[in-house]
Parts: C-alpha cells; structure tokens; sequence
C-alpha cells in the first residue's frame, strides 16, 4: 500500500489527530467449549513471538457457554492512526491464512476484525483505505468497529435558553 498517497481525505499518521486511543483486534467466539486447544494454538500461531496481547474469556447463560479469544495490537503498535493497526494485524493473518481457514471450519464459530477507536475530542473518527478493505475481503473477515467518544464536562454544558 502507498502510504503517501496525498488525494486521500487523511494522510495515515502515527498522531492522528482527533483519537486518544486506538488498537485493531481479531476476535473468536465459540458456542461451547470443544475445540478450546485448537482455536487457542491457532491465535497462538498467528501471534508468532510478537508481543500482541492475547485474552481469552467464558461466558455462560443459561442457555449455552460461550468462549471468546481475542489478539490485539494494543500493546504491539506506537500509533494513533486505526490504519497502522490494522495494517499490522492484517499481515500477521495474512501469513497464517491457512491457520484461518481451519479455524472458519469450526462449527458454530464466528471470527471478526474490530477496529477500537477512541476519540480525543468527543468527535472524528478513523478512515479506512480501499486496500484496507480489499484485504479484509480476502481474508473473507468481516470489519466491526467499537467507537468511544469523550464525554463532555458538566460545566462545558450550557442549558437552552440559558444567557
């Protein structure tokens, strides 16, 4: 990817302007606990020895028990910008696509990229290039984001009709 392409809407930028805080992740979730060793090798093998975070967490109702594992670059990229993040996690899988495949067989699970972005502001938010999102589609992952967005201080607040 070309990263200074100059006709985009925002040049990429590890200080991206209007965000505190963002990370991209790929999260698993499982209906059940079979195949707990395996989904966890499998994020372990795209997770290399980089220093990515990993998470894994049970959830049960009364229903079903869920189990969810998660690979972030939280702690991996020195970046304000979603697209240096994303651009990261997406060569890791990219280079253990085979490792996604199986995991995509996996009955009754669902696997997803998620952008976190956490405005500076209270406004903005994170662009995304077509070649972003072109290998996203190759990797056959749909795209979440997750936004937080910086609450106003009480006395910033003024009431209608106030003078």
């Amino acid at each position: 990817m070309d990263r200074t392409i100059q006709s985009r809407l925002t040049v990429i930028s590890p200080n991206y302007g209007t965000c505190q805080d963002t990370s991209a992740a790929l999260y698993v979730v499982k209906n059940g606990v079979r195949d707990d060793e395996i989904i966890f090798l499998a994020l372990k093998s795209i997770t290399r020895d980089r220093s990515m975070m990993f998470f894994s967490e049970s959830v049960a109702d009364e229903d079903a028990e869920f189990r969810f594992w998660a690979i972030t670059t939280s702690k991996e990229i020195n970046s304000l910008d979603l697209r240096d993040h994303l651009d990261y996690l997406i060569g890791c899988i990219e280079e253990s696509k085979a490792v996604l495949e199986m995991l995509l067989k996996i009955k009754n699970i669902k696997i997803w990229i998620q952008g976190n972005w956490y405005s500076k502001y209270g406004d903005g938010g994170p662009a995304i290039w077509p070649e972003q999102s072109r290998r996203i589609a190759k990797l056959n992952l749909p795209l979440r984001f997750y936004f937080s967005f910086s609450m106003v201080e009480d006395e910033d607040l003024v009431e209608i009709g106030e003078e």
